[in-house]
C-alpha cells in the first residue's frame, strides 16, 4: 500500500511546519485519568520507538505517581526521522489485571508527537486479547505474524510478544478483528501456512465460555484465541453459465482469481490476490484446469481445516469479443467443493488483473474494469495525488455478500482506480481519503449514473462560499470540544462538559489544539459554530477518520413569512463518512415581538425535513412527490437503512421545548431563550429542515421580553432587555442573541450584576458597552473582546459578532475565566483554551467577512490536519509484507 503510506507521511510531513534541532532526549509528561476523571496511580507509560523499516529500536518507560502524573525523560533514537507510538496502560492493585487502558493510538513522527507534552489522559475500561498459534504436529509457535486491527480503525492496535503468546490490551467497548500469516523467514524451522483470520465483538458477554480451543474469560474480559494452522489443499470445480443457469460455452478465455476476504468483507485488490495455478504445488505435475468449451474448470485453493479461511472468487471471461465476470463467497471447510458461476457483464473497457505465477513471475488475466478518474472542481483530471478509496458493492442477490473494495491511488501517476463490477448493480457507497482534499463519501450511483459520469470530485481543506466559491477566513469559525455523554450532548451544555473552545488562527494553530486532545482519549463531541448556526456532532470517532464536511446556508431562510404563516428552511449537507452518532444542526430565526416581525415562540412550531439531497445537492426524495414513507426511503436508497426509523422527521413534528426530552423521537427542539432551533439528524448526504408556525407582527409596543426606553440623539427608541441573572453565568457556557440598537443582555457574575448592550449599529459593525463598571468596544463581524467585569485580573466575559442582518446583531456571550497575560502583543493569536484546570489565551481583532451569500462550510478542515493521520493509515504494514506471501 504504498499510496496510502504516501498519505500518511505527506500529512505527516506537513504538520512539521518548522523543523526543530532535537538533541538526544526530550521530556514527555502528562496526568492519567480514568473515563471518570479519577486520576490513576501506578499507570504503565510507555513510547515505542521505531526506525527505518519499522525496525524496533527501544522502548522508554515510566509509571505515574498518586495524583496521576508522569514525567518520562525520552532517550536514545532521537530524530524527526523515526516513529513513536504512545501506550497507557493501568492494572489493577488487587487482582494485577488490566483494568484501563488508552485508546488505540496511531504510531507518528517527533515533531506531531511533541504537542503531547503536558497532555490529560482519558484511559478507558480495558479487555486482554491473548494469541497463541499451533502448528500441524500441534505444538505452539513463534512462527508466525499477527495483525489485530480495531474494525472501525484501519492501522493495527499496539501488541507485544510474551513467549508464545501474542498479548494485546485494548478498549473493551470495541469490535477487533486478528490475522495470523506465516513469519517471512526462510529455513527448515519456518512455517508455510495460508493466512487465517479471527473477528471477535464479544466483549460485552455477561458470561464465560468456551470455543473449540479457544476461551472468554467475562471476569477478566480476556479473550484466548488458539490458532491451527494445519494447511490443506482443496479441489475447487464447477461450471461459468449465464443468468438463467445455462450453460455459457465457447469461451476465449477464462480464469478464476481468488482474492483473500479480510475481516469485514474487504477486498485489497492490490495485494489480496493469491497465486495462478496453486495445484502446482500439490506437486506430481498437478496444475488447475479450464475447458473454454464447456465452461467447466478445477482449481486448488490452501485452507485451514481448524480456522476460518474465507475467499472471494472473481471468475473473468472473454467471449464473442465481449468480458464477463461473476462473483461468490467461498469460507472453506471441505476438500472438495463445487461450485457455479452466472456470469455478467462488466462495466468499463479492457484492464488487466496482475497475478502472481505460482512458479514465479507474473500473469496478466483479460477482463474489463470500471477506471474512475478523481478530478477538482473545474473537472480536471488530478496527478500527483495520493489516496486510498473504499467502494462498496452488494452483490448478496447475484451469488456474491455486500463487499468492500480497497484502492491505492499512487501519487506517481493520473489519479484514477479501476475496480471490476458487474454491470446488474451499481456501487453503494465510496469513500476517498486524500491528504490533499476534504474526505469524500459517494453513495447509491446505478449503472446508468456510472456509465454516464465516472469522475469524482475532490475538494480541497478550505471553506468558501458555495455560490461565489470566494474562501473563508478559518478566523471565522469557532471550535469546541465536548465530552460526549447524555448531559453533555445537548443544545446548550454546562461550561463543565467543555474540553477545549478556541478560534484557530491557522490550520497548524487547529492542528496544536486538537491533537492533544484526541490522543487524551475519551468520548468527544465537536461543535463549530459560524455566523449564528452550530453544528454538534455527537460521539465522533476522530482515530476511524477526520469528521465529514458540512455544507450549509448562513442562515434560515424566512423568504414565506407572510401574513399569519411563518415557513423558514435552510439546506444542511454532510458529505463525509460515518464517524459520529448523530448531528445537533442549530438554526437562528427572528423572534416576532413588539419591535420585530417573526417567529411566534408562543404558538405550536412544527419541523420536517422534507428533501433529501445527494453530494452534489441534487434531489433524491421530496416526500410532496416521493411519499412520506420511510421504508420506501430506505428500499429506493440502502444508505438510509441502518437508521430508518429516526427518518420519520421526513413528516412534519412538533417541536418541544426541553433540550433534555430532545431524542430521536422529538428531533426539534426550540431555545427560545437564544432564538435558534435545534433539529436532530442521524448521519445523511443533505437535507432541507423546514420550520412552520404563526407569525407575530411588530406592534410597536408589547413584548414577552421586559422592554424599556431609552434616549438617543434621534429621540427615544424602544430596546428590549433579555435577563440572564436568576443564576451565575458560569452555568451558562454561553448565550446567543439577536439584538438590535439598544438591546441588553442581563447577567450575573459572582452575585454582581452586570449588562452588555448595543449602542450602536452599522451595516458591517457594532459597538457594545460592558456595565456594571462601563466598558465599550467595536466589533466588525466576525470581531471578539473579552472584558475583566470585576477587575480581578481575569477575563471574565467573551463577546462575539456573528452577522448583523436586518439592522440587528447576532450576538453570542460567553463565560470566561482567564488569567490576562502582563503583556499583551496587538496582534498575537486570537485563541481560548479551556483544558481542566488551566486556561490559555492570547488577543487579536478579527476581521471582518461579508457574510450576505450562502457558505459552504467544509468543517473536515478544522482537523484533518491534526487526524488525518489517524484514518486507517496502517493497511500497509500487515498487507505489504504479509497478504502475499503465498507468491
Amino acid at each position: 500500500m504504498v499510496g496510502k503510506e504516501y498519505i500518511f507521511y505527506g500529512i505527516l510531513m506537513f504538520l512539521v511546519v518548522v523543523s526543530l534541532g532535537f538533541g538526544s532526549a526530550f521530556v514527555l509528561n502528562g496526568t492519567v485519568y480514568d473515563v471518570n476523571g479519577n486520576a490513576l496511580n501506578n499507570t504503565n507509560v510507555s513510547i515505542q520507538i521505531r526506525g527505518n523499516q519499522w525496525s524496533d529500536l527501544g522502548r522508554n518507560i515510566t509509571t505515574t505517581n498518586e495524583n496521576g502524573w508522569f514525567e518520562l525523560n525520552v532517550s536514545g533514537q532521537i530524530s524527526d526521522g523515526y516513529m513513536y507510538q504512545l501506550s497507557l496502560v493501568h492494572r489493577n492493585s488487587t487482582t494485577n489485571e488490566v483494568d484501563w487502558v488508552s485508546q488505540s493510538l496511531p504510531t507518528i513522527p517527533l515533531s506531531p508527537f511533541l504537542n503531547l507534552v503536558g497532555n490529560n489522559y482519558y484511559l478507558v475500561e480495558a479487555a486482554t486479547m491473548n494469541i497463541t498459534v499451533v502448528n500441524r504436529t500441534g505444538q505452539m509457535t513463534s512462527s508466525y505474524a499477527t495483525q489485530v486491527k480495531d474494525t472501525s480503525l484501519g492501522y493495527p492496535v499496539e501488541c507485544s510478544s510474551s513467549g508464545l503468546s501474542y498479548i494485546c490490551y485494548v478498549p473493551k467497548d470495541k469490535n477487533y478483528s486478528v490475522m495470523i500469516y506465516p513469519s517471512q523467514c526462510s529455513g527448515p524451522n519456518c512455517e508455510h501456512f495460508v493466512p487465517v483470520s479471527f473477528n471477535w465483538n464479544n466483549f460485552s458477554s455477561s458470561s464465560s465460555y468456551n470455543f473449540g480451543r479457544s476461551s472468554y474469560n467475562h471476569t477478566t474480559k480476556t479473550v484466548h484465541k488458539m490458532f491451527n494452522i494445519t494447511e490443506s489443499f482443496a479441489w475447487v470445480s464447477g461450471y461459468v453459465q449465464n443468468s438463467s443457469g445455462a450453460e455459457f460455452a465457447g469461451w476465449t478465455t477464462l480464469t478464476v482469481v481468488p482474492l483473500l476476504l479480510e475481516p469485514g468483507n474487504m477486498i485489497f485488490m492490490q495485494y489480496g490476490k493469491l497465486p495462478f495455478n496453486i495445484s502446482s504445488w500439490r506437486g506430481d505435475g498437478f496444475s488447475d484446469n479450464y475447458n473454454l468449451t464447456s465452461g467447466w474448470f478445477n482449481i486448488t485453493l490452501p485452507y485451514s481445516s481448524a480456522e476460518n479461511v474465507n475467499y472471494l472468487l472473481f471468475v473473468a471471461g472473454k467471449k464473442g469479443g465481449n468480458f464477463y465476470g461473476s462473483y461468490r463467497n467461498l469460507t472453506m471447510g471441505s476438500e472438495i467443493i463445487d461450485l457455479n458461476f452466472s456470469m455478467y457483464g462488466l462495466l468499463g473497457s479492457e484492464n488487466n488483473i496482475t497475478m502472481s505465477d505460482s512458479s514465479g513471475g507474473q500473469l496478466n488475466i483479460s477482463t474489463a474494469q470500471q477506471t474512475f478518474n478523481l478530478v477538482n472542481t473545474t473537472n480536471a483530471s488530478l496527478s500527483q495525488t495520493s489516496a486510498h478509496i473504499e467502494t462498496k458493492v452488494d452483490y448478496s442477490l447475484f451469488g456474491a455478500r455486500e463487499i468492500t473494495f480497497m484502492n491505492d491511488v499512487n501519487p506517481s501517476g493520473s489519479a484514477s482506480f479501476s475496480v471490476p463490477l458487474i454491470n446488474i448493480t451499481g456501487i453503494k457507497e465510496i469513500n476517498i481519503y486524500s491528504k490533499s482534499y476534504a474526505p469524500k463519501k459517494l453513495v447509491s450511483r446505478s449503472v446508468a449514473q456510472i456509465v454516464a459520469n465516472s469522475n469524482i470530485t475532490l475538494k480541497a481543506f478550505q471553506p468558501g462560499e458555495a455560490d461565489s466559491g470566494q474562501n473563508i477566513a478559518i478566523t471565522s469559525l469557532n471550535i469546541t470540544v465536548y465530552k460526549s455523554n447524555s448531559t453533555c450532548d445537548v443544545a446548550n451544555p454546562s461550561a463543565g462538559c467543555i474540553l477545549r473552545s478556541f478560534v484557530p488562527s491557522s490550520m497548524q494553530n487547529m492542528e496544536s489544539n486538537m491533537m492533544p486532545i484526541i490522543f487524551g482519549g475519551g468520548k468527544l463531541s465537536l461543535r463549530i459554530s459560524f455566523s449564528g448556526i452550530s453544528v454538534h456532532y455527537m460521539n465522533v470517532d476522530f482515530m476511524a477518520s477526520g469528521p465529514p464536511d458540512a455544507a450549509f446556508d448562513n442562515a434560515l431562510d424566512n423568504s414565506s413569512t407572510s401574513g399569519s404563516a411563518f415557513g423558514a428552511a435552510m439546506k444542511f449537507g454532510s458529505q463525509g463518512p460515518k464517524v459520529y452518532d448523530f448531528i445537533l444542526v442549530a438554526m437562528p430565526y427572528i423572534e416576532g415581538n413588539s419591535t420585530n416581525t417573526g417567529l411566534n415562540e408562543s404558538a405550536p412550531i412544527n419541523m420536517s425535513i422534507p428533501i433529501l439531497y445527494d453530494e452534489d445537492w441534487n434531489v433524491i426524495w421530496n416526500a410532496s412527490t416521493n411519499g412520506t414513507s420511510t421504508s420506501a426511503l430506505a428500499g429506493n436508497y440502502s444508505y438510509y437503512s441502518s437508521r430508518q426509523s429516526e427518518w420519520s422527521l421526513i413528516s412534519p413534528t412538533v417541536c418541544i421545548n426541553s433540550q433534555s426530552s430532545q431524542n430521536t423521537s422529538s428531533p426539534c427542539f426550540i431555545d427560545n431563550s437564544s432564538n435558534k432551533i435545534w433539529v436532530r439528524i442521524p448521519h445523511f448526504s443533505g437535507t432541507s429542515p423546514t420550520i412552520s408556525g404563526s407569525v407575530a407582527v411588530a406592534t410597536g409596543a408589547g413584548s414577552s421580553s421586559s422592554s424599556s426606553s431609552s434616549s438617543s440623539s434621534s429621540g427615544t427608541t424602544s430596546s428590549t432587555i433579555y435577563s440572564y441573572d436568576e443564576k451565575d453565568f458560569s452555568l451558562y457556557s454561553s448565550v446567543n442573541k439577536i439584538l438590535g440598537k439598544n438591546d441588553k443582555i442581563k447577567i450575573k457574575i459572582n452575585n454582581e450584576s452586570h449588562s452588555v448592550t448595543i449602542s450602536s449599529l452599522t451595516n458591517t459593525s457594532t459597538s457594545i458597552e460592558v456595565s456594571s463598571t462601563t466598558q465599550t468596544a467595536n466589533l466588525s463581524i466576525g470581531g471578539i473582546k473579552k472584558f475583566d467585569v470585576n477587575a480581578d485580573g481575569y477575563y471574565d466575559l467573551q463577546v462575539t459578532l456573528n452577522a448583523i442582518t436586518n439592522s440587528r446583531a447576532d450576538v453570542t456571550i460567553s463565560y470566561l475565566h482567564e488569567l490576562i497575560a502582563i503583556t499583551t502583543p496587538a496582534t498575537t493569536e486570537n485563541v481560548a483554551v479551556l483544558t481542566n484546570s488551566e486556561i490559555k489565551s492570547d488577543e487579536e481583532t478579527t476581521p471582518g467577512i461579508d457574510m450576505s451569500l450562502y457558505v459552504f462550510i467544509l468543517i473536515g478542515i478544522i482537523i484533518i490536519v491534526a487526524i488525518y493521520f489517524l484514518i486507517r493509515t496502517f493497511y500497509s504494514k500487515g498487507l505489504n509484507s504479509k497478504v502475499n506471501v503465498l507468491g
